[in-house]
C-alpha cells in the first residue's frame, strides 16, 4: 500500500527492504516528507476547477489512479519488486504533467522547479555512480539457467547470511562507512531476477516448505 505514495515523489522512493529500526525510520520520514509533497500539489490541483483545461486534469488524475491501484491489485497476484519509482512513472508522469501545468499559469518564475530538479538531478547520478549494478547484464546470466527450474513452485533466498559490505570513501574529509547495499546482495539480486522471469513462482520468507523439490533456492543459481 505504502507503494502508492510514490506516486508523489519521483526522486525517493518508499522501499522497506528490512524491518531494522534504521530503515523504517528512514522510510518513515520520506513518507512524512511524501505527505507534504503532496500536500503542496493539492494546492494546484484545487485550482484546476478556474481553468479551461479542468477536464483534461481529471483524466489524468484518473490515468494515475487507475494505474497505481490496477498496479497494486497485479502485485497481489504476481511476484514483482516494489511499487518504487520506476514501477510508478506512468502515475508520476501525470501527476506532474498536471501539476506543471497549473503551476506554471500561476507563476512566472521557474527558479523553484529548476532548483529542485538540478538537486535531484546531482542526487541521483551520483547514486547511480556508487551502485553501478548492470540489471540486464545479472538477468542475462539468470535467464538460461530458469529452464531447469520450471517444477519449482516456490523461491527462497537462503543466501541472506551472505552480506556484501560496500565501503565508501570521502577523500576530502578522509571519512569512509560501510553500507550493505540491497542491490549488491546476490541473494536478493537472484530473488529478484528470478521473480521476474518467472511472476508464478511464490516467494516465501521461511525454508518451510516440506517438499524440498518444489522449492527454487538462490544459492541453485549462478552469477558468476
Amino acid at each position: 500500500m505504502f507503494g502508492l505514495v510514490n506516486a508523489v515523489d519521483p526522486f525517493i522512493a518508499i522501499k522497506p527492504i528490512s524491518s531494522s529500526f534504521g530503515s523504517m525510520a528512514f522510510q518513515s520520514i520520506v513518507f512524512i516528507i511524501d505527505l507534504f509533497i503532496f500536500r503542496y500539489l493539492l494546492q494546484y490541483y484545487k485550482k484546476a476547477k478556474d481553468t479551461s483545461l479542468y477536464y483534461f486534469h481529471i483524466l489524468l488524475w484518473i490515468m494515475a489512479g487507475f494505474y497505481g491501484v490496477a498496479l497494486l491489485i497485479s502485485g497481489w497476484f504476481q511476484q514483482i519488486e516494489e511499487m518504487g519509482v520506476r514501477l510508478m512513472a506512468a502515475s508520476n508522469f501525470c501527476l506532474f504533467f498536471s501539476f506543471l501545468i497549473l503551476y506554471f499559469q500561476k507563476n512566472s518564475s521557474d527558479k523553484l522547479i529548476w532548483r529542485v530538479n538540478c538537486f535531484f538531478f546531482v542526487f541521483l547520478v551520483l547514486y547511480g555512480l556508487k551502485d553501478p549494478g548492470n540489471y540486464l547484464e545479472n538477468k542475462d546470466k539468470i535467464e538460461p539457467q530458469m529452464s531447469k527450474f520450471t517444477n519449482k513452485k516456490y523461491l527462497y533466498n537462503n543466501e541472506k547470511n551472505l552480506v556484501t559490505v560496500t565501503t565508501y570513501y570521502f577523500p576530502l574529509i578522509n571519512k569512509s562507512f560501510k553500507y550493505n547495499h540491497t542491490n549488491n546482495q546476490k541473494g536478493k539480486l537472484k530473488e529478484s531476477i528470478a521473480g521476474t522471469l518467472n511472476p508464478k513462482i511464490k516467494w516465501i520468507k521461511e525454508d518451510t516448505v516440506r517438499d524440498k523439490s518444489t522449492v527454487l533456492y538462490t544459492s541453485q543459481l549462478k552469477l558468476n
